[in-house]
């Protein structure tokens, strides 16, 4: 029973993380004039939001658990939705690369502390 609640953990993390990153977007994007439904009401915004975040628990363990995972994962959480939103969801409607890097590094820093704060908590 014990096993399957510590690897619950990761999954949930992953999950609360990839939710709220994508809400904090959307409140960002809304004080920039656009819609928050656009970003943050999107289920499948959300659901991309999850799944980059997958990715975080493995990315972490590259480093040992220390810095060099965090920012190996950190890096990832920035640079693959910008590279998805420049090439794949809607190229031409995707705001200057600056706001992109600012709103995707806030996008990385609270799911990495939902992530590890969730592991924390549980473990």
């Amino acid at each position: 029973m014990l096993s399957s609640y510590l690897q619950f953990a990761p999954w949930l993390g992953i999950v609360l993380g990839g939710v709220l990153g994508c809400t904090l977007l959307g409140l960002i994007a809304m004080s920039r004039g656009a819609g928050f439904a656009d970003v943050a009401g999107n289920p499948g915004k959300q659901l991309w939001s999850v799944i980059f975040a997958i990715p975080v628990p493995f990315l972490l363990e590259l480093g040992a658990g220390g810095w060099i995972g965090l920012l190996i994962a950190f890096v990832w959480l920035v640079a693959s939705p910008i590279i998805g939103l420049k090439t794949v969801f809607k190229p031409e409607a995707t705001p200057d690369m600056t706001q992109l890097v600012i709103a995707h590094v806030i996008f990385a820093i609270i799911v990495l502390t939902v992530f590890m704060s969730v592991v924390h908590l549980m473990a």
